[in-house]
């Protein structure tokens, strides 16, 4: 198909060539977020043994609690719970509960555990 030879305004001319570039940026942008898209997602390694963290801080009492579940799949292994005198801040209490969930289970011999908590900052 022959494409006929049109005169195109100045002015239109103009304007087009002003949104060239914000064109381009968006082809360059597709085409990072597809090679994103294409990469591999790193899946958590998977361990035989989940231990769940978590920890209980209120600031108008004196004590804390920090506590774990050892899972094997869906099967309850071991629970531990513990009391410490107040802490800081919860992020510290958070970090004991889950050093002393650690230090428990491998003192036990597990060694292929997975911890979790809900503690976006210690995560």
């Amino acid at each position: 198909m022959e494409v006929p030879d049109v005169k195109v305004p100045h002015w239109l001319a103009y304007e087009a060539r002003l949104f060239e570039p914000l064109a381009v940026e968006e082809v360059i942008e597709e085409e990072q977020v597809e090679r994103e898209l294409e990469q591999p997602v790193v899946q958590p390694a998977r361990c035989r043994w989940k231990c769940q963290v978590d920890a209980s801080w209120k600031s108008t009492t004196k004590g804390v609690g920090v506590g774990f579940v050892l899972l094997d799949d869906d099967r309850v292994i071991m629970v531990g719970l513990r009391n410490y005198t107040r802490a800081a801040s919860p992020l510290q209490v958070e970090a004991e509960g889950l050093s002393w969930a650690m230090k428990e289970l491998l003192h036990r011999d597990f060694k292929d555990v997975r911890f979790e908590s809900d503690c976006q900052q210690l995560v």
